[in-house]
């Protein structure tokens, strides 16, 4: 078929639902060597319908029928493709879906062909050309990165599990940390940026995204074979290679990630935060016993200095990402890791503080991970028999507060959903998640259970005051918020109350048993509120 009639049958089934155009275009796509026709429209074609179709459709092919070409077809397909995506970076630079197609095809012809000659070996000498010339290029090598990084982890059918296996074994070991290093020096240009015009400047910001994408992608590849479910804390720590530790011992690999944060604005800072959650989850068995401190302190330094400086914390998935960050931190390293690092004091109170605002100011998913990461400290914390007297934890100072300020937070917020009727925040009884919060917030009462019920008691009784004072008054909004007030009271305490067995101490001193006793005190004395006000 000439290429100006292939053109006309691309157009005529994919944008004007020509049936017969349509039924022409899947047989011509069954027929055998049509990849050659494919091939030379990506390099001829100006039409980007049809440049999409045939990076699709090659892609396609190419997987279902990997054994019919050979090694001639697929080092041919492989040096064609470099020749197209200079191509496209400077004739297609406003078609980003066809750069994304074309970088995909390039990464499943990549891993396909992983084994053949030295492809191993070509992969970084062959891209390398894209990073000699503009900004344009250069995005267009580091989307191929990032495509054969997604490529390498990513499970396909047409070939074994153990082929595949392998192939992501062998591109970990002889690309990956090429990839990460290219990274950092890629970042590091970011502050030797001086966009001259506006044009220049959207292309530096597009690069910058790319670059810390790519980053981001390197830190999520599956480095054991198990593909992990990140959304895990315990199983989410990342297993980088032994030889990368040398990366991590240089301070200046996370003192770039902290000066990028404070440069960036969002939402390239939520990905450099996305990136620094993964670094904290990296095994801390990569470094050496003498180096782990030295790292911990400058990550737990830096972790501080953002706590202090609170820059793009009114953007929900900075905050977001920086309570998972804690999590992340306290599953990788223990308590006593934390309180020898030099600056644990005044990281612990400026995280305290962080909660605090986290608990008034974020969505229900950020606020579990916040408790979460307190439940994570308390447990700890009461288990540490290791930790010097000189070394104290502040846990036990911390917890009643946070407590006390998640609870206010719950009672402020029925408040306010009767106040601002158009800007209400989120009901807790209609969110699912907020029930997995209460899940994490019984292990935190029950941390200190004695002083939790003290409060609990204090608060649910001047709410049971407050109702009956109104309770012979006609129906008000004051009436209804502390109905309302005391129905999620009753429902904390049930949290805690329900999870009584689950105590692990053989026996229950007798304080622990009377602050149990005390919550279910005061459970009782709401029991037959509303019966008397009707009556």
């Amino acid at each position: 078929v000439a290429m100006a009639q292939l053109v006309s049958i691309i157009e005529n089934a994919l944008l004007n639902g020509d049936s017969q155009a349509a039924e022409q275009l899947q047989q011509l796509t069954k027929s055998n060597g049509f990849w050659t026709e494919l091939i030379e429209l990506l390099v001829t074609c100006e039409n980007p319908h049809a440049i999409l179709f045939a990076s699709r459709t090659l892609k396609d092919i190419f997987t279902k029928n990997i054994n019919s070409f050979t090694p001639e077809n697929r080092l041919h397909i492989k040096s064609t493709l470099l020749k197209v995506l200079i191509r496209i970076s400077s004739n297609f630079w406003n078609h980003g879906y066809i750069r994304k197609s074309v970088c995909e095809l390039y990464a499943r012809v990549q891993k396909l062909c992983w084994f053949d000659s030295s492809s191993t070996e070509d992969l970084l000498k062959d891209t390398n050309q894209f990073f000699q010339h503009g900004y344009e290029h250069s995005i267009i090598g580091v989307i191929v990165y990032q495509k054969v990084v997604h490529e390498m982890s990513n499970y396909i059918s047409s070939i074994s599990a153990g082929k595949q296996r392998k192939i992501a074994v062998s591109f970990k070991e002889t690309c990956l940390r090429e990839l990460f290093l290219l990274c950092l020096q890629g970042l590091q240009q970011v502050f030797q940026q001086d966009p001259t015009n506006e044009s220049e400047r959207k292309k530096q910001q597009i690069f910058n995204h790319e670059i810390l994408t790519l980053t981001s992608d390197i830190l999520r590849f599956d480095f054991i074979g198990i593909l992990p479910d990140d959304s895990g804390e315990e199983l989410g720590l990342i297993n980088l290679p032994k030889s990368w530790s040398d990366i991590l011992q240089n301070p200046d690999t996370l003192n770039l990630f902290f000066s990028l944060y404070s440069k960036l604005e969002s939402p390239m800072s939520t990905s450099v935060l996305e990136i620094l959650v993964r670094i904290a989850a990296i095994r801390n068995t990569v470094l050496d016993s003498e180096e782990r401190p030295v790292f911990l302190n400058n990550l737990i330094d830096g972790l501080g200095n953002i706590l202090t400086a609170r820059k793009d914390f009114d953007i929900p998935e900075n905050r977001l990402h920086f309570s998972r960050l804690l999590v992340r931190l306290k599953t990788n390293y223990t308590l006593s890791h934390l309180t020898n690092t030099n600056n644990y004091e005044a990281f612990v109170s400026e995280a305290a503080k962080y909660s605090f605002e986290t608990f008034r100011a974020s969505r229900f998913e950020t606020t579990y991970y916040v408790l979460y990461f307190w439940v994570r400290m308390a447990s700890a914390d009461s288990q540490a028999k290791l930790i010097p007297q000189n070394k104290p934890t502040h846990v036990k100072e911390i917890v009643p507060k946070i407590i006390e300020n998640f609870v206010d937070t719950i009672l402020n917020n029925v408040l306010q959903r009767y106040r601002n009727v158009n800007s209400q925040p989120e009901d807790p009884f209609e969110s699912s998640e907020f029930f997995s919060i209460l899940d994490n917030f019984q292990y935190l009462g029950r941390s200190d259970i004695v002083t939790t019920s003290q409060y609990l008691y204090d608060t649910l009784s001047k709410l049971v005051n407050q109702f009956r004072e109104l309770q012979n008054q006609p129906i008000c909004t004051k009436l209804c918020i502390i109905e309302r007030q005391i129905a999620w009271v009753v429902c904390i305490i049930s949290a805690i109350i329900g999870g009584r067995g689950m105590d692990k101490r053989k026996r229950i001193e007798k304080s622990r048993d009377d602050a149990y006793s005390l919550l279910i005190v005061a459970v009782f004395e709401t029991l037959g509120l509303n019966d008397r006000r009707i009556e």
